[in-house]
């Protein structure tokens, strides 16, 4: 449904909402892609932490939003393993 499908782009393009334009958020993968920056001194680590994400609770029943997920993250990261 439409509802579904506001609710992933809310998530990964917060931006595209005037209402939410004040919020701190880029996107559940800016966020993810933070995290995984603090091992930037251990690249063994980053990968491994990026190649093992668990996707869990409700959003995992969201339709292709794991499928979103990854590929938001390989543009964001386009050298690196998809998810």
């Amino acid at each position: 449904s439409e509802d579904r499908t506001l609710c992933t782009n809310v998530m990964f393009h917060p931006e595209l909402y005037p209402q939410l334009s004040k919020t701190y958020c880029k996107g559940i993968q800016h966020d993810i892609m933070k995290s995984l920056s603090k091992f930037d001194h251990d690249e063994y680590i980053r990968n491994t932490l990026r190649n093992n994400i668990l996707v869990s609770g409700g959003n995992c029943l969201i339709p292709n939003f794991t499928e979103t997920l990854s590929a938001e993250m390989s543009q964001l990261d386009p050298q690196k393993k998809s998810i």
